[in-house]
């Protein structure tokens, strides 16, 4: 059993649970490129309904992930490396990258945790179509295995160190925690490894199987249409918002100056 929620399947009944998984696929990919592409003052106007309804429906793996000090680590120190300097235009620049990552890694997490795995196989195995069966199939494995290998990675190093603090206690010493801590969990890896290719083997998995194409529900091709125009609205809408306020600018000097 997993020590946290990060990155794990969580059983719920939400709208995403039910969203076709090619759509979530699609999806994720528009949100991502909106994050990354938008300027900050449109991100915000997409990111905001998406954080409300993550907060509404999906709080338990919100907290989960955000309460985490390694997410929190990693998060504080990409805002130091942009705001080394502390000058107001550094600070700025810190808080806009590190709130689209954070958003990016919600929507991660938000994946992950309302899609099934098997779901996930079959969803990127339909995008892939176009390739060789078995080339299908083994590209699809080697990313469902490595979503699923990250947080089994991070749920195996807590649990070890969990065994060594009930053994010793806590203990600054560091040659000690590489010996009761690292080393047992490199140990640990490649017997996990082995776990999951005999599972592999055990449930039947084949590189020949055709590919399976299920249709598209007209209830989630309607939700990924209005998720799609709603981020072109957005960009278009903040676009001609900016052409529309400097046209103001220009036509406000032209009389100044006259």
């Amino acid at each position: 059993m997993a020590l946290n929620l990060n990155f794990h399947y969580i059983q719920g009944s939400s709208f995403l649970y039910t969203f076709d998984v090619r759509c979530k696929w699609l999806a994720f990919v528009v949100f991502a490129f909106a994050t990354f592409y938008l300027p900050f003052p449109s991100f915000l106007l997409v990111a905001f309904p998406i954080v409300t309804y993550a907060l509404l429906k999906h709080g338990v793996a919100l907290k989960s992930l955000f309460t985490s000090k390694a997410w929190i680590l990693f998060l504080g120190l990409i805002f130091l490396m942009h705001a080394i300097t502390f000058s107001e235009e550094n600070l700025k620049k810190g808080l806009i990258v590190c709130s689209r990552l954070a958003f990016i890694i919600m929507l991660s997490q938000l994946f992950i945790s309302t899609t099934k795995t098997d779901e996930m196989r079959k969803g990127l195995s339909y995008f892939l179509r176009f390739l060789p069966t078995w080339l299908n199939h083994r590209i699809t494995m080697m990313v469902i295995l490595a979503l699923r290998f990250v947080p089994l990675f991070f749920d195996e190093l807590e649990e070890t160190r969990a065994a060594c603090l009930s053994l010793v206690g806590k203990r600054k010493n560091p040659f000690l925690f590489f010996k009761l801590v690292i080393l047992p969990f490199l140990r640990r890896i490649p017997l996990i490894a082995e776990e999951y290719s005999a599972s592999l083997v055990l449930k039947g998995y084949r590189e020949d199987k055709p590919v399976l194409i299920e249709p598209f529900k007209a209830r989630d091709i309607f939700w990924l249409i209005c998720f799609v125009g709603f981020v072109i609205l957005i960009f278009v809408g903040y676009g001609y918002l900016g052409l529309t306020i400097n046209l103001l600018r220009e036509k406000v000097w032209f009389y100044g100056v006259e």
